[in-house]
C-alpha cells in the first residue's frame, strides 16, 4: 500500500503512470470475475432453470380447474364455479324463480 506522503512526493508523470497501471489491473480483475460468473451461470443453467430468476414454488405445474359450485335448475349441464361476475343465466333464473343464489348451490358429496 502506498502512503499518501509517498504519493505527494511523486511527480505528475509518475502519478499518471501509476493511475494507468491501477486501471489496467482493475480492468483485468473485473474481466476475470465476469468470466468466472458467466461460467457459473452456464453451469447452473445446464442443471435446469434460469439462474437469474429464482424458481417459484410449484412452478411448472398447472392448477386443477376449480370445481363448479352452482348449477342451473333448468339445464343441469350449465354450471358456475362461483368465481368472477355472476353469469347471466344465474341472474335470469334467480329473477324467474325468486330463489336466492344459495338455492343453486351444488350439494357437496363427501
Amino acid at each position: 500500500m502506498i502512503a499518501k506522503a509517498e504519493l505527494e512526493k511523486m511527480g505528475l508523470a509518475e502519478l499518471q503512470g501509476l493511475k494507468e497501471a491501477v486501471e489496467a489491473v482493475l480492468a483485468e480483475k473485473a474481466n476475470a470475475e465476469m468470466a468466472q460468473l458467466q461460467k457459473r451461470m452456464a453451469e447452473l443453467k445446464a442443471l435446469g432453470g434460469d439462474p437469474r430468476r429464482p424458481q417459484q414454488q410449484g412452478e411448472g405445474r398447472t392448477r386443477a380447474s376449480p370445481k363448479p359450485k352452482y348449477r342451473s335448475l333448468k339445464n343441469p349441464e350449465t354450471v358456475w364455479t362461483g368465481r368472477g361476475a355472476t353469469p347471466n343465466w344465474l341472474k335470469a333464473e334467480m329473477e324467474e324463480t325468486k330463489k336466492p343464489q344459495e338455492a343453486f348451490l351444488i350439494a357437496e358429496t363427501a
